[in-house]
C-alpha cells in the first residue's frame, strides 16, 4: 500500500503520494540492517559517504532531471491511503517506518506519518483536516505536538486528538529512550 521502494546502496524510499496519487516526492533514509535502526549522519564511516537521508527531488536536480528552480510542496506519508480506503480512521505518527509498522499491527487504521517532530503542520494537515485524526507522539513530544495541534485545529478547523496513550503505559526506560508507538509494540513481541 505504500509503494516502499529501495535504492542500489540498500536505503529506503518512502513515497509522499499525495491524495490525488500524484507523488511529490521520495524521502531517502539508510538503516542499520542487525538494529533496524536508522542510520544518523554523525555515525556514518566517512565524511564522503551519502548522508543518512536524502530525497528523490534533490537526486533529480543533481542529474539535471528536475529543473533547479522546482520547489517542493510536502504531503503526509500515506496520503494517498484516504482515497482507497476513506472507511478507516486516521493514526498520525511522527515516522514513516512506524506507520509502516503500525499498519501490521492495526490494518484497521490509515496510519500516515508527518515525516519528523517538527513536520506537524497545518499545510500537510489541511488536505485531511474534515477527518478526525488521532496523533501519537513519541515519548518526550507530547506537549509540543498537543501545542501543535491546538494551534492547527484552531488555523483550519481540523479535528487532530492528540493521544497520551504512550505516556501512560511506558516506563521510565522507555520515556528517556524517547521511543514511538511502535517501538512499544515491538518490545512486547
Amino acid at each position: 500500500d505504500y509503494f516502499l521502494s529501495g535504492t542500489k546502496d540498500k536505503s529506503v524510499i518512502y513515497w509522499q503520494i499525495d491524495k490525488e496519487g500524484r507523488i511529490r516526492t521520495g524521502k531517502i533514509m539508510q538503516y542499520n540492517p542487525q538494529t533496524g535502526r536508522r542510520i544518523k549522519s554523525e555515525k556514518l564511516k566517512v565524511k564522503s559517504e551519502k548522508p543518512s537521508i536524502s530525497w528523490v527531488h534533490s537526486e533529480l536536480k543533481i542529474k539535471g532531471i528536475l529543473p533547479n528552480d522546482w520547489e517542493l510542496t510536502q504531503c503526509l506519508f500515506g496520503e494517498h491511503l484516504i482515497k482507497k480506503y476513506p472507511q478507516k480512521p486516521i493514526m498520525l505518527v511522527e515516522s514513516e517506518k512506524t506507520a509502516i509498522i503500525m499498519t501490521c499491527y492495526h490494518p484497521c487504521f490509515n496510519w500516515l506519518a508527518t515525516g519528523g517532530l517538527q513536520n506537524l503542520k497545518a499545510e500537510k494537515i489541511y488536505p485531511i483536516r474534515k477527518s478526525n485524526i488521532i496523533a501519537y507522539p513519541d515519548l518526550k513530544c507530547y506537549e509540543l505536538w498537543k501545542s501543535k495541534a491546538e494551534k492547527i485545529n484552531q488555523e483550519i478547523g481540523s479535528k487532530i486528538l492528540i493521544s497520551h496513550y504512550l505516556e501512560e503505559v511506558a516506563t521510565p526506560e522507555q520515556k528517556e529512550l524517547g521511543l514511538d508507538i511502535a517501538d512499544l509494540y515491538l518490545e512486547a513481541k
